[in-house]
């Protein structure tokens, strides 16, 4: 939902998730800080991703999503250089 557009839906979907495992979690929280990002709300995303723990361990998608998310709230903050360091880091992850 979220990627097509459809936050408001996607949000709804994420709070009926629960008892979920640590990476299922973490890719929840990274969803919800996208929609914090499509709501204007680049703080809350920097909260919200701060909880995310053992990025290393997600799916290269997550991993990705989760560098993107972070280095665009960064950037919308005025923290351009802790932006550079997530891009950095996602420039790692995206082959050639």
């Amino acid at each position: 939902f979220i990627y097509d557009g459809q936050w408001r839906d996607g949000i709804r979907t994420l709070a009926q998730a629960t008892n979920l495992s640590p990476e299922q979690a973490s890719a929840k929280t990274i969803l919800l800080a996208k929609t914090d990002i499509i709501r204007d709300q680049p703080k809350a995303a920097v909260a919200r991703l701060a909880g995310v723990h053992e990025i290393s361990s997600l799916s290269p998608f997550y991993q990705v999503q989760y560098h993107e998310t972070l280095a665009s709230a960064y950037e919308t903050v005025g923290n351009p250089a802790e932006s550079v360091v997530e891009r950095i880091k996602l420039e790692r992850l995206i082959p050639d």
